[in-house]
């Protein structure tokens, strides 16, 4: 079982604040990286099975950043690792754009809305094995540049313990 925290500075946001789109990508954006972990670690990754979900909300930390605590059960730390450490190149690629290209406020939008779009069909084609664990790979990159977020697996115990969801 590997344990994450997902962070995102909502200053950064398009309006400087947490909305509830912020959230639902953040949300999806965790079942993908669970859907594609629960491939990696299979012998024949055509199919992922539904009955084999078992990703838990943990706590919510309303502070800015914001952070999620998730435990993602069947899956090793180690495949989120790899998972993750293929998906870096993406971050940097994001930076480089941005400082290339100041995006519009109207932009950003649309791109949130659009991978807002992206994230159910990545995650029906996952569950159905018509999506590449290579492709869904790109798409959490794009996510994770996207909206900012930093995902820290097995994080020290530092839990604040402000909010917490039961």
């Amino acid at each position: 079982m590997a344990i994450i925290r997902v962070s995102m500075d909502t200053s950064l946001s398009f309006n400087g604040t947490l909305s509830p789109l912020a959230l639902e990508l953040i949300s999806g954006t965790l079942d993908l990286l669970y859907f594609v972990c629960l491939r990696a670690q299979r012998d024949f990754p055509s199919r992922v099975s539904v009955s084999d979900y078992a990703i838990v909300i943990d706590e919510i930390e309303f502070s800015n950043p914001i952070d999620i605590w998730a435990y993602l059960k069947n899956v090793s730390p180690g495949t989120v690792r790899s998972i993750l450490e293929r998906t870096l190149f993406y971050r940097l690629e994001h930076e480089r754009r941005t400082l290339e290209n100041q995006k519009l406020q109207q932009e950003v939008i649309h791109l949130k809305l659009k991978n807002a779009e992206r994230i159910p069909r990545a995650r029906r084609k996952l569950i159905d094995g018509g999506l590449s664990e290579r492709a869904a790979e790109r798409l959490l990159g794009r996510l994770f540049a996207d909206q900012a977020l930093s995902i820290d697996v097995d994080p020290p115990k530092e839990r604040r313990g402000r909010q917490r969801l039961r």
